[in-house]
């Protein structure tokens, strides 16, 4: 053990490391994790703007038929997950 102690116990220096809410096992999840935790070292106000970029993204990807005819219907969310 590196850390000493129990093994199901982390370090305190990792103690204040953001975490996001839930993990996500994906490269789309690795960017949402990465922003999510970017906007939340910020402040609150970031993560809150983030949240309605996404949400307005996800609106766009679903409302324009440009946007959807450029990535393919295929790649289109059905269903958003916010954090």
């Amino acid at each position: 053990m590196i850390h000493g102690g129990d093994p199901g116990q982390f370090p305190s220096t990792f103690a204040n490391i953001p975490q996001a809410p839930i993990q996500l096992n994906s490269l789309t999840g690795t960017y949402a994790t990465s922003a999510y935790i970017a906007a939340l070292k910020q402040s609150s106000s970031e993560l809150e703007k983030l949240a309605s970029d996404v949400a307005a993204f996800d609106k766009t990807i679903k409302s324009d038929a440009k946007v959807q005819a450029l990535i393919g219907e295929s790649a289109a969310p059905s269903r958003a997950i916010y954090l």
